[in-house]
């Protein structure tokens, strides 16, 4: 668990860990420089229970959760991220690892889930977004499917990520990176059923709206706001993984970056068509694709 002045929430989501229906878990808690009663809140709760507590400098939500991965102990054989301001179920980390035993040994693993989206009370507003694609390097590349407070790892997975340190500075979000490179090495697993509410507030809040223009202007702002920054994260991917990944997969990470350093139109539809790139929702995909044929980057 990464903490940033949390402590408003802080309490609910410690509390709901520790009544998870497993025994033998542990806390970890990486606290990045908070200022309000974090720290002091943590303290009380270490003291009486299992709860390891590093107090560093701040760093950014990326950052911290990377210092955390490599923290992780040798004796641990599973770790869940945790955010600061969530509920989990009682099965959550339960329902995770029965998946992940099923997991051909030795393969790394990475299970992740649905959310239940939630007000600042816990009260229900909806369900968060599933999948009805496959979940894969080709939908990785160009779309995070891993809401981070959801993800549980296996012991290779979590090896995988400590045998690298990649330019942060490089990386959009942690979970994002997580998804990427286990599914290019490894295997995931996103199940339906939601585990944990999702606590949404302040600029956390999910507003809805619909229309085709409503969806074309918010796929402009974010296909030109995050193509550069998905450009230079799959190149970080690659100066990492790429011996470590088929090179059928690196042939199409790298056409991808290619394609963004300016072909003809004729160069962009015909890639538009045939890239095995894909994103989970088809509306959002066909978006994607024309997007990429008008060279919005």
């Amino acid at each position: 668990m990464s903490t940033f002045n949390g402590c408003r929430y802080l309490d609910k989501q410690i509390e709901s860990i520790l009544d998870q229906s497993l025994d033998n878990v542990k806390i970890t808690v990486r606290d990045d420089g908070s200022t309000d009663g974090t720290v002091s809140l943590l303290n009380r709760y270490s003291s009486v229970k299992d709860i390891e507590i590093y107090e560093e400098k701040n760093v950014g939500v990326v950052g911290s959760f990377f210092e955390l991965i490599y923290k992780v102990d040798d004796s641990s054989q599973f770790v869940a991220f945790s955010d600061q301001d969530d509920f989990w179920h009682q099965r959550k980390l339960e329902a995770a690892l029965d998946k992940l035993s099923r997991v051909e040994a030795g393969k790394p693993a990475m299970y992740c889930s649905r959310t239940r989206l939630v007000d600042e009370n816990l009260r229900f507003i909806s369900l968060g977004r599933g999948i009805s694609r496959p979940v894969a390097l080709e939908n990785a590349v160009i779309q995070n499917i891993a809401t981070g407070c959801t993800i549980v790892l296996n012991r290779e997975a979590v090896d995988i990520l400590k045998a690298k340190r990649p330019n942060i500075r490089n990386i959009k979000m942690h979970d994002w990176w997580v998804y990427l490179v286990i599914s290019g090495l490894g295997e995931v697993i996103f199940d339906n059923e939601p585990y944990i509410d999702y606590r949404q507030h302040d600029s956390n809040v999910i507003g809805g709206s619909n229309g085709l223009q409503f969806w074309l202007s918010r796929f402009k702002r974010i296909f030109k706001r995050e193509r550069a920054e998905i450009t230079i994260q799959l190149q970080e991917f690659l100066e990492n993984y790429s011996r470590e990944i088929p090179v059928e997969q690196v042939d199409m990470c790298r056409k991808f970056i290619d394609i963004g350093a300016g072909h003809n139109f004729f160069k962009r539809m015909r890639y538009a068509l045939i890239s095995p790139l894909y994103r989970q929702s088809r509306f959002d995909d066909l978006l994607f694709r024309i997007l990429l044929v008008l060279g919005y980057r």
